[in-house]
């Protein structure tokens, strides 16, 4: 520590330009001695005014220190992290580069944690609105109106009800480092809350003051994205993380009874209460599992935590508890009139918010008669078509029950990997096989496979009917999440007792990630599992609990029509998707690593001249996942074509490319298969959602690099030896690949009969 250092101030800053002179100002005109403060400004990678503007600020004041990520994090907890490790002053405080301190913030907080000789002490926060500044209701309750609080968590565990998405106050920085406490770098959105929480309970006692510390920036989110924004899809999963972080933190600290009650229900009330805002931003498929998610964290609430609960959100979690995933979906997605939650914010002065004050507001009211109308017609549309169903089920058992159905599918929309692959061998090669394949009526891919027949449109009463005669159920994807008739879930607890089909997996990729966290024999006990080598099968058994027997290196289907028959010089980028990218916005997606990394690799003016040189074209295509930016990528160049899912092959464009760029992608395997180069240009492994397999590694697939000027040197290294791999790279092929006789689909088909011979 610096002894002439008295308070280090860490500000992160991410395209700050507008708000960034306010929060500078804001430290500088501190009445506390600007001479034992250290400012210290982690920038993310801004590519506006903001960086400019602090060059400025660091010319004029010795003591502000401007840090600059050579590349974008946006992970706020590295950041405020880096500003932990950094720091030199005794004690320490965090602002958002949009935020801004009160006049007197520095010089309160010091006073008192100096007077009360602790590690810790807390201060006040209002929420800025271009309206108003709000005080949140949680500062508004009784306990906090006090002049001044001395206490702990295990005496006062209601603070643990405040303060929680940002860190308002001192904390001491040799304590910090001492007990180890970090942001949580695996909670992007909660890592602030997680962080004050830890702190609470570590420091037993702290001090909490009422003057006024932080101002906190809402910035409308629909004009001025922030960074921080995101859907609840990604709450849903982080609140998870976050609850059981806390809860193995208080298990430690034995302070389950006291304290850990009192977070998990804050942890719903607020998670719930942002679902109001965004839930509506979801795609159908995706606001189940958000509930399911909601579900897993409920279990650990305790009588405690349901009491405080108001109606409204108890009647939510009423829902969710008994599954009623519908009506809790159909009660989240009512958009709440923006006047009611101002009024609910200034207004609430911690009491239960009525049932009857929601059914009042605008768009409660407004929208009514659409949502009683849609009720009755779901109701009696289920109570015809579940007892209708179930008397064709009866009618029909003994005929279709002879004939031994088989259902394949894919994503509901798609029609190209591996179940389409095999699907089109049986129709030409194996007529007598009962197989239907299943797929949206609108989809793009049908014309794919409708003219073999057996085709079956999602959802459809005969994709009902069917799936409760079925015997075998074959996807490259998860069955329930794609194939199951929807809602999922729903018909799989409705019909349990009816459905008795065998799964097969037939997989979507080569398994060069370790995969054990999503894919393990309890979460998917699939009855057949197929691999493509021999590597990739000792991997599902010895790591994702696969009996020997149930896994089956036949290889994969689609890889039958991989053989050469008209490769152009083209190159083929191809990057796969990112978790944490994925629900983002437009305005947010540009910021991204990812955007900036491949938009400036097509725009690059040694690749251009590179193309220009050798006459090549280059075919671009991300990840289906990632599709709805492709036209954010922005370039001037004939020689680039980008390509979309609705009109592109993604095994022609495999195929036809003699060289792959791609990222962590297992169509690196594919291209392997093919004896064909590829370039794995993997500038962010700390944040891909995978970690690397030890069975089948990244290097194995081709040449790993993580910088743009190393991606144009192999890739000029290969167009200078026509595109050929290397003796050494030629032989990996082989020793991953033994067998490469286009009979995959054959040795498959082969596989489920002899499962089904065993299952009789």
């Amino acid at each position: 520590m610096n002894k002439s250092i008295e308070i280090s101030v860490v500000v992160n800053t991410c395209n700050f330009e507008k708000y960034i002179k306010k929060c500078m100002n804001s430290i500088l005109s501190q009445t506390f001695d600007l001479n034992k403060v250290e400012i210290l400004v982690i920038d993310d990678c801004s590519d506006d005014e903001t960086l400019k503007i602090l060059d400025w600020y660091s010319k004029k004041h010795k003591n502000i220190k401007v840090i600059k990520s050579e590349s974008h994090i946006g992970n706020q907890a590295i950041v405020k992290n880096l500003g932990i490790h950094k720091a030199v002053g005794k004690y320490i405080t965090f602002l958002d580069g949009d935020d801004y301190f009160a006049k007197t913030a520095l010089a309160d907080l010091y006073t008192q944690i100096e007077e009360d000789k602790i590690n810790l002490v807390l201060g006040g926060l209002v929420r800025v609105t271009k309206k108003k500044n709000i005080i949140p209701w949680d500062y508004k309750q009784p306990f906090m109106q006090l002049e001044m609080l001395k206490t702990s968590v295990t005496e006062n565990p209601k603070i643990l009800s405040v303060l929680l998405h940002k860190f308002v106050g001192l904390v001491n920085t040799s304590f910090l480092r001492e007990s180890e406490i970090k942001f949580n770098e695996e909670l992007p959105i909660y890592c602030s809350e997680a962080f004050v929480k830890q702190v609470l309970i570590k420091a037993k006692t702290f001090s909490y003051m009422p003057n006024l510390v932080y101002n906190y920036r809402v910035r409308n989110q629909d004009k001025d994205v922030s960074l921080s924004h995101v859907h609840s899809y990604e709450i849903s999963h982080e609140v998870g993380k976050l609850d059981a972080i806390l809860y193995e933190y208080c298990q430690k600290l034995n302070v389950i009874k006291s304290v850990y009650g009192v977070i998990n229900y804050i942890l719903v009330r607020n998670a719930i209460f942002r679902l109001d805002y965004d839930f509506n931003k979801l795609p159908e498929e995706l606001k189940e599992e958000v509930l399911i998610n909601y579900l897993n964290l409920m279990k650990r609430a305790n009588v405690y935590s349901i009491r405080r609960f108001n109606k409204l959100n108890t009647l939510i979690i009423k829902l969710i508890n008994e599954e009623n995933y519908e009506q809790a979906i159909s009660l989240l997605s009512v958009k709440l009139s923006k006047e009611y939650y101002e009024e609910r914010l200034e207004n609430l002065k911690g009491r239960d918010v009525k049932l009857e004050n929601v059914k009042k507001s605008k768009s409660w009211i407004i929208t009514s008669p659409i949502r009683m109308v849609k009720k009755m017609y779901t109701n009696i549309k289920e109570q015809i078509s579940n007892p209708l169903l179930l008397i064709c089920y009866f009618m029909t058992k003994s005929y279709y029950g002879k004939k031994n159905i088989w259902l394949i599918g894919e994503r509901n929309d798609q029609a190209e990997d591996n179940g389409y692959h095999l699907f089109k061998y049986c129709r030409t090669h194996r007529p007598d096989l009962n197989l239907y394949y299943i797929i949206d009526k609108d989809a793009k891919q049908l014309e794919n496979v409708k003219s073999y027949g057996n085709i079956i449109y999602h959802s459809s009463f005969k994709h009902k009917l069917m799936m409760l005669h079925a015997k075998v159920y074959i996807s490259a994807y998860h069955f329930l999440t794609f194939s199951f008739p929807r809602p999922g879930r729903e018909f799989q607890k409705k019909f349990a007792k009816y459905i008795n089909a065998k799964e097969v997996f037939l997989q979507h990729g080569v398994y060069i990630h370790d995969v054990s966290k999503w894919t393990f024999k309890e979460k998917n006990p699939y009855d057949l599992f197929i691999t493509s080598s021999e590597y990739e099968r000792q991997y599902v058994i010895k790591e994702l609990g696969y009996e020997k027997q149930t896994v089956k290196n036949v290889g994969l289907s689609r890889f039958d029509n991989l053989y050469k028959n008209d490769v152009k010089r083209e190159i083929l980028i191809m990057p796969t998707w990112r978790d944490f990218l994925r629900h983002q916005s437009r305005k947010q997606f540009v910021y991204s690593e990812y955007y900036r990394r491949y938009n400036d690799l097509i725009n690059d003016s040694r690749f251009i001249e590179m193309l220009e040189r050798y006459d090549l074209k280059v075919n671009f295509y991300i990840h289906s996942e990632m599709q709805r930016f492709i036209d954010l990528f922005n370039f001037e160049n004939e020689r680039i074509v980008i390509h979309t899912k609705q009109q592109a092959s993604v095994q022609n464009l495999l195929k036809e490319n003699s060289l792959l760029i791609t990222d962590y992608s297992s169509v690196s395997a594919d291209f392997l298969y093919m004896d064909k180069a590829v370039i794995l240009y993997q500038f962010d492994p700390e944040k891909f959602h995978y970690r690397p397999s030890e069975y089948i590694r990244y290097r194995d697939m081709g040449k790993v690099v993580n910088e743009k000027e190393l991606v144009l040197d192999e890739l000029e290294k290969f167009i200078q030896n026509d595109f050929k791999l290397n003796a050494k790279q030629s032989k990996k092929a082989k020793e991953i690949f033994n067998v490469r006789d286009r009979n995959n689909c054959y040795r498959t088909i082969k596989s489920i009969e002899e499962m089904e011979i065993r299952a009789n």
